[in-house]
C-alpha cells in the first residue's frame, strides 16, 4: 500500500498528473469511501443478495443424468458419448504408433540397403 509520504516514481506521477481519475495503488481499484477506506458495502450487499436468493428458493432436484438413473435415455446417451470420445482417442493414438512404426521401418530398410550397396 502507498502512502502520500512515499515518491513516486516518475511515470506514475505523470499518469498521475495527467489522469487524476487513475486510483493510487492502495485504493482498491477506485473502491475507496469518502473517509479513504474501502467501500464494503458492495460486498455486504452482495452477499446479502446470495443468503436471502439461496433461503428463498425452492427445491432443486437433479436431473435423471445426475441423479444416476442407469435407465434414463439422457444417461444412456452421456455414456455413449463418453465411449465415443474414448474410441476416438484410442484410435488416434494407435494411428499415430502405426506411423511411427512404419517410419522407423521403412529407415531400418533403406539403412540396410545403402549398406549392402557400399
Amino acid at each position: 500500500m502507498t502512502h502520500d509520504s512515499e515518491p513516486l516514481t516518475a511515470e506514475c506521477a505523470s499518469v498521475r498528473k495527467h489522469r487524476p481519475d487513475v486510483p493510487k495503488s492502495g485504493d482498491f481499484a477506485g473502491n475507496a469511501g469518502p473517509s479513504g477506506t474501502p467501500d464494503r458495502l458492495g460486498w455486504l450487499g452482495l452477499f446479502l443478495a446470495t443468503v436471502i436468493g439461496l433461503g428463498k428458493s425452492k427445491s432443486v432436484h437433479a436431473c435423471s443424468t445426475c441423479y444416476g438413473d442407469p435407465d434414463s435415455t439422457l444417461t444412456q446417451g452421456a455414456q455413449l458419448g463418453v465411449l465415443t470420445m474414448l474410441i476416438i482417442t484410442y484410435a488416434a493414438l494407435v494411428g499415430l504408433g502405426v506411423m511411427f512404426a512404419v517410419v522407423v521401418i521403412q529407415a531400418r530398410k533403406r539403412t540396410l540397403q545403402a549398406a549392402r550397396s557400399v
